[in-house]
């Protein structure tokens, strides 16, 4: 056993109906799963392609692709579940995320382009997302800082706003960025925490905004 990175932890999340999504640190993934008792079989489904170039991330990532789909048992002791393999094999320990929005701080990795896209980009990585324990908002939109409020309501609803922020410019690329993270933070109606992972939806359940846990 050896510790994950802590570059980019990797993350599980298991989903009702047997759906299973997380991120080996480098690429997302999706799956299934099943479970009965302490047993418990993982199938991998589809996975995202991009390069993991830092050497650590890679073999992380090998290994975990690797023995996944090895695991016959877990077993959870306080938040942690432990995942284990043929004859009691150790395979993976996990610790319980975090699940509420209030009090955290995010990273941002793609934002709506209004187009119907999230796009991420260098610039988009600049971007943050902090919502406060009195029900504050902060972060920055890639030129400015940003300050307002913002409401939750039943299960996983969410509004963000009004904004208001510096009148800085910083050039027409990020600008551009800014006015459409702005954008898309008012489209906001509801929120998902999987993982390490926050997508901001709107009524449509189109993804505004995707950020990682800082």
């Amino acid at each position: 056993m050896v510790a994950a990175s802590p570059e980019s932890v990797p993350t599980l999340a298991f989903a009702s109906e047997g759906k299973l999504t997380g991120s080996t640190g480098c690429n997302s993934f999706s799956g299934s799963y099943t479970s009965s008792g302490s047993k418990l079989t993982i199938t991998l489904g589809a996975m995202t392609q991009r390069a993991c170039v830092n050497p650590v991330l890679n073999a992380q990532e090998s290994a975990m692709v690797e023995q996944l789909s090895k695991v016959t048992n877990y077993t959870i002791s306080d938040d942690i579940l432990t995942l284990t393999g043929s004859g009691g094999t150790q395979l993976f320990t996990y610790k319980a995320a975090a699940t509420s929005l209030t009090g955290s701080a995010w990273n941002v990795t793609g934002v709506n382009n209004g187009k119907g896209a999230v796009e991420s980009t260098t610039l988009t990585e600049k971007l943050t997302a902090n919502f406060g324990e009195n029900g504050s908002f902060s972060g920055f939109g890639g030129c400015n800082q940003l300050n307002g409020s913002y409401k939750l309501s039943g299960t996983n609803g969410l509004s963000i706003g009004p904004l208001m922020s510096t009148k800085k410019t910083c050039g027409t690329a990020i600008d551009q960025l800014e006015a459409q993270y702005g954008a898309a933070l008012d489209h906001v109606a509801n929120y998902e925490i999987n993982g390490a992972t926050l997508t901001l939806r709107d009524n449509s359940n189109a993804a505004q905004v995707v950020a990682h846990r800082s």
